[in-house]
């Protein structure tokens, strides 16, 4: 996964669309530690209200792409080394951008609703 993502990183130029698949396949990955059917359904909920609301909105679609494969990395690394800490720091800051992503991205289309 690591991998996967380091590929499409050094290639995000001409690559960048190509993130949704790996993304779904990144949390998909973390959720399946959990063995929680709860968590995995709701992947496919939340998958679906943030890439369908981004299809709409693609002006900085490439920059949000390398900040999320650079924070997957960063959490794929942590939880490689073993390091809890690390891990649960990262997954704290890669749902925060989600979050102030998806809440500009909101905002930006209500500002072109009105």
């Amino acid at each position: 996964m690591l991998e996967r993502h380091r590929l499409l990183r050094d290639n995000i130029g001409n690559s960048f669309r190509m993130f949704s698949q790996l993304d779904r396949d990144f949390h998909s990955l973390l959720l399946s530690a959990a063995d929680n059917i709860f968590f995995e359904q709701s992947l496919e909920i939340i998958s679906v209200i943030f890439h369908f609301h981004y299809q709409w909105d693609e002006s900085d679609l490439k920059q949000r792409n390398i900040i999320a494969v650079d924070e997957h990395m960063t959490i794929l690394s942590a939880l490689i080394c073993r390091s809890d800490l690390d891990a649960t720091l990262a997954l704290r800051n890669h749902l925060n951008s989600a979050k102030q992503s998806m809440i500009r991205s909101i905002n930006e289309n209500m500002r072109y609703a009105h």
